[in-house]
């Protein structure tokens, strides 16, 4: 009865080195794997057009633009906060 023990304790005394290198390089192997699944899907990612983004406007979006006024339309004269004062003039 007393062999069994003795000969799984011969056996890790003998080939322990080369268990500790085998578990070593399957651990190893699947950091590399799954580092390299991450960064295909990442990668992946970018390349997939998006479908949720709508293009469409709606009609509140559009009267906002209509609305808008250009430069030569704007009021001439710049009211500000009498608590404030202009930092661009001279």
């Amino acid at each position: 009865m007393n062999l069994r023990p003795q000969l799984f304790t011969n056996f890790l005394k003998r080939h322990h080195p080369v268990i500790f290198t085998v578990i070593a390089l399957l651990i190893l192997s699947g950091v590399i794997l799954s580092l390299y699944l991450v960064i295909d899907q990442t990668l992946n990612q970018d390349a997939q057009p998006e479908a949720d983004i709508s293009s469409d406007f709606d009609e509140k979006t559009i009267e906002n633009i209509r609305q808008l006024q250009t430069s030569k339309d704007a009021k001439s004269t710049l009211e500000l906060p009498s608590s404030r004062s202009n930092p661009f003039t001279e």
